[in-house]
């Protein structure tokens, strides 16, 4: 779990680098977004970047040298993205991490009050801890 850079949750992200490629038969433009990237902002910047760079990346001498590289990176980086887990499967594992903190919880506090310590302390939805708390 970590904060993305380009939406700002909390939320499974990744290190990337998506890079876009603009050919103007004399010149080029290039641009680059890096940071980390939730599943969702990573698959709409992969796409936004890759097919940009795929259908205008082409013409000029330099960038139809350039293209095919930049093409290459931004999928190894959206490949990344896409193996990202789910915000749910994420919950969970941090969940199962705080197991013992929450048995010693409900040994001393009410469900509503350890269900809320849970959702705060992990990030986690509280339906999720609620389903968690359930199978203790």
């Amino acid at each position: 779990m970590g904060i993305c850079d380009f939406c700002g949750r909390s939320a499974p992200v990744a290190p990337v680098c998506f890079r876009q490629n603009t050919g103007m038969l004399v010149v080029r433009q290039y641009r680059e977004w890096a940071g980390c990237a939730c599943a969702e902002c990573g698959k709409r910047w992969f796409w936004k970047t890759t097919l940009h760079t795929f259908f205008l990346g082409w013409w000029g001498t330099i960038s139809f040298v350039i293209t095919p590289f930049l093409l290459v990176m931004n999928l190894f980086h959206g490949i990344k993205v896409m193996r990202l887990p789910s915000e749910e499967a994420a919950a969970r594992d941090t969940l199962r991490d705080h197991e013992q903190y929450a048995r010693n919880l409900l040994a001393t506090k009410d469900r509503a009050t350890v269900i809320d310590v849970l959702a705060r302390s992990t990030g986690a939805r509280p339906v999720d801890v609620e389903r968690f708390v359930a199978t203790l």
